[in-house]
C-alpha cells in the first residue's frame, strides 16, 4: 500500500487525484496501516490474491452503519487488465455483506479515469449519479461517477452468470480494466 500510495507515478490516474498537500505523511499512513492490524475493523479490508501472491486489496471507508464506499486498488500495472477485478469485487462484497450490517456499497469512480470507468461498467452496478468526491485528500474538483450494489441486489445474483464464473487471465491483458474504484 505504501509503495502503491507513495513511489507510484504521479501522473497514473488515481495517484494524479491525490492532493498530497493533505494527504497523510507516509509515517502517518504506515501507523494507520499499523492499527488497521491490531483492530482489523477500523479499517475493513480484503487482500486480493493472484497465483499466491498479494497484488491489491478492497477497502471500505466512509463507513456509517449501513452504507460504504467501496475501493479496489491492484498495486502493480503487469496485474492490472488479467480480469482480477471480475473475481475479486464479488468476493470482497461477498466478505462485507456477511461480516456486516451494511446495506448498500456505493462505488464512486473517478470520471477522469477511463479504465476505472471501463471496469464500472463490466460490473453489475447501479449508476446512481455524479459528484465531486467528498474524501479528504482527494483534491477538490475531482468529479466520480457513484454505483451502488445492495445486499438485496447482491444476494439475488444468479450463481451462475455471475463474475466468479470469470477467468482470469494471466497472459492477455485488457486496457479496458484497472482497479482503483
Amino acid at each position: 500500500m505504501l509503495d502503491f500510495f507513495y513511489r507510484s507515478a504521479r501522473d497514473m490516474a488515481l495517484i494524479n487525484s491525490i492532493d498530497f498537500n493533505v494527504w497523510p505523511t507516509e509515517d502517518a499512513y504506515r501507523e494507520l496501516l499499523n492499527n488497521a492490524i491490531q483492530n482489523p475493523f477500523s479499517m475493513p479490508a480484503v487482500a486480493i490474491e493472484f497465483k499466491g501472491k498479494t497484488v491489491g486489496v478492497h477497502l471500505l471507508n466512509n463507513v456509517h452503519p449501513t452504507q460504504a464506499d467501496f475501493q479496489a486498488y491492484i498495486w502493480n500495472a503487469q496485474d492490472r487488465g488479467r480480469g482480477i477485478l471480475r473475481i475479486s469485487w464479488f468476493k470482497a462484497s461477498q466478505y462485507f455483506f456477511a461480516n456486516s450490517g451494511l446495506e448498500t456499497l456505493f462505488f464512486r469512480v473517478p470520471k477522469d479515469n477511463a479504465m476505472s470507468t471501463s471496469a464500472a461498467k463490466k460490473l453489475p452496478l447501479n449508476l446512481v449519479g455524479e459528484e465531486d468526491i467528498p474524501y479528504q485528500g482527494i483534491k477538490p474538483g475531482t468529479r466520480a461517477r457513484i454505483y451502488s450494489l445492495s445486499r438485496e441486489e447482491f444476494e439475488n445474483m444468479s450463481p451462475s452468470g455471475t463474475p466468479l464464473e470469470a477467468e482470469v487471465d494471466d497472459d492477455i491483458e485488457d486496457e479496458d480494466e484497472e482497479t482503483d474504484l
